[in-house]
């Protein structure tokens, strides 16, 4: 491989998420192959080489792959970790091709987010445009166009909001995403909406203790899972089957997404427990430590969780609701342009 291509290893990038990573990387490496309409877009002509990097979407769409050239790869992957402020790196071993390297990212809200602004330097975009993608992919086209013909975009916004709708009794997923990709579905039934916050109820079968709280789950217990789309924190109570709290448990993770009949965040594993009648304490900070130390999480990202709880632990000493400290933490362009200043 020549240094030249060692320092600027050419870039084939497909997928929705085309258009923002075009942006992104063509102001560090060369991108070929451009599909003719993002060749349009960048009034660029596009050239036919193979690249030494490929980057496609992921099965699931809430992030792409990175494959090519160790040094390829990792230059590349470098870059979109520096951009990105939650995005998820996972590395993926390819057993027997040597020099090859492959890259699992994860863009999680903010990242999103991000991405949702550099495309609608390129093109007009409407918002959670990468969101809305994964799963209603006609409406975002068609209320793409109604943008570029000038409609009203208050009205746009509302169209889209239609999109995602809850209702008391409607069943309800959790994606409980760990940084190194396995994914816990946890599973309930909405039984009341407040405003923006959803609450749901599982219950609980088995015995055991409750993660964090050492506190004994017996039978008939059940929990109420409050989660507000842009939160930084999902809070869990658990009761038992008369109805009386055991302990709180708030889990610390990337601002939280909908979707249709369903919420998805990342865990970033550091957590605060409250036992009835106790004392608020913060755990598993080494947990937090050690995902920054297996790259899975930038070290910016891993400090914001780490004041998050800090912030989280303050308001419960003083007896205060934590939706107010999630009202005053919802994610924002000038939030992550000041490297997450709390």
């Amino acid at each position: 491989m020549s240094s030249l291509t060692s320092t600027k290893p050419k870039v084939e990038i497909r997928g929705i998420y085309a258009t923002a990573l075009t942006k992104i990387l063509s102001e560090h490496f060369p991108v070929v192959r451009m599909s003719k309409i993002i060749s349009e877009r960048f009034n660029k002509k596009s050239s036919f080489e193979f690249g030494e990097v490929l980057i496609k979407d992921r099965f699931d769409k809430h992030g792409v792959v990175v494959l090519g050239t160790v040094e390829g790869a990792e230059a590349v992957v470098s870059v979109l970790k520096s951009f990105l402020p939650d995005v998820v790196v996972r590395e993926k071993s390819l057993k027997g091709w040597f020099g090859y390297g492959c890259f699992n990212l994860e863009f999680p809200f903010l990242s999103k987010m991000v991405l949702d602004k550099v495309r609608s330097e390129v093109v007009p975009t409407i918002p959670n445009h990468h969101k809305l993608r994964i799963f209603a992919s006609k409406l975002v086209d068609e209320v793409e166009r109604e943008l570029l013909n000038c409609f009203e975009k208050e009205k746009l916004e509302e169209k889209l909001k239609s999109v995602v709708k809850f209702k008391v009794g409607d069943k309800f997923e959790i994606d409980h995403v760990k940084p190194s990709g396995q994914t816990l579905k946890l599973t309930g039934e909405i039984f009341d909406i407040n405003q923006e916050t959803l609450k749901i109820r599982r219950n609980f079968r088995g015995k055991g203790t409750y993660d964090g709280l050492k506190i004994p789950k017996e039978e008939g217990d059940y929990g109420i899972t409050e989660i507000v789309e842009g939160s930084w924190i999902v809070k869990h109570s658990y009761f038992s089957q008369d109805g009386k709290l055991k302990g709180e448990f708030y889990n610390i993770n990337t601002p939280v997404e909908f979707y249709p009949g369903k919420a998805r965040y990342v865990d970033l594993e550091v957590d605060v427990v409250k036992p009835f009648n106790g004392q608020p304490e913060i755990i598993d900070l080494t947990t937090l430590e050690k995902i920054v130390e297996e790259g899975f999480i930038n070290p910016k990202l891993a400090e914001t969780a780490k004041k998050i709880a800090e912030k989280l632990l303050e308001n419960l000493t003083e007896n205060k609701d934590f939706l107010s400290l999630t009202q005053n933490l919802k994610p924002n362009l000038d939030l992550i342009k000041d490297g997450f200043n709390l």
